[in-house]
């Protein structure tokens, strides 16, 4: 398979709204790439969607951790925020 062949899977399953298939599809990339932020940012969003805030903001944090860009940890930052405030 491609590269990003279960992440793009994952991204058309969230855009369909079927979060069960972007959870495992997002899950399937990071096991070939555990260092992919963008699919720790959507597995984190899935989870969200799933209503496990938890498991949320671990992903997005981890998201946060394997970033490369600056811009990306701003974003990925103000979403774990954004998770945390819907808690309270």
């Amino acid at each position: 398979y491609p590269p990003l062949y279960y992440f793009d899977l994952g991204v058309e399953a969230m855009k369909q709204q079927d979060y069960l298939a972007a959870r495992r599809f997002f899950t399937k990339h990071i096991q070939r790439d555990a260092f992919h932020d963008q699919s720790h940012y959507w597995l984190g969003l899935a989870y969200y969607q799933l209503g496990d805030v938890k498991r949320a903001e671990r992903e997005i944090a981890i998201a946060i951790d394997v970033s490369t860009t600056s811009a990306d940890r701003e974003l990925y930052t103000a979403e774990l925020d954004r998770l945390r405030a819907t808690r309270h």
